[in-house]
């Protein structure tokens, strides 16, 4: 952000409490985004040691938000022998609607277990969390997983 930039917190809006300003945008080199990148990092890292259930709750929501329960998200990597992941970096944090957003650049190298094909994906890991620094509940006020969109690279 440069000098003068008045974007993010300072515009951002009230929090629960007053006089409490609720958390705005934030750079990509940010605690926070460090925050979200290893919510990432420690999800990616629970599908290695296949520790699927755990991973579907770093979903938002109890893990509703991955769309499935966790049997048909553990499930959703059956089709794989081989599922190595990779984290990159985060992009800069945008706050809106109450929230915060950051995407977490990601890959993964897989083989499909039934061809042996070997694929190379890549994407990002969507996560948000409460921009109301006063949030007390741990489900909105950490990062969670609201999206993950790893594509085969052509």
């Amino acid at each position: 952000m440069a000098p003068g930039n008045d974007s993010g917190a300072a515009k951002a809006a009230a929090s629960d409490k007053p006089g409490t300003p609720m958390l705005g945008d934030a750079p990509a080199t940010s605690p926070a985004a460090a925050e979200a990148k290893a919510v990432a990092e420690r999800y990616f890292d629970l599908i290695e040691k296949k520790k699927y259930r755990d991973a579907w709750l770093l979903w938002g929501n109890g893990g509703a938000d991955s769309k499935g329960t966790a049997t048909q998200f553990a499930d959703s990597f059956k089709p794989f022998s081989v599922y190595e992941p990779t984290v990159g970096e985060p992009t800069e944090i945008k706050a809106r609607d109450g929230q915060q957003f950051i995407a977490v650049a990601a890959s993964a190298h897989v083989k499909i277990r039934k061809t042996g094909k070997e694929q190379e994906r890549s994407g990002v890991v969507m996560l948000r969390r409460s921009a109301d620094p006063s949030e007390t509940i741990d489900e909105k006020k950490n990062w969670r997983i609201w999206g993950v969109d790893l594509r085969v690279r052509h």
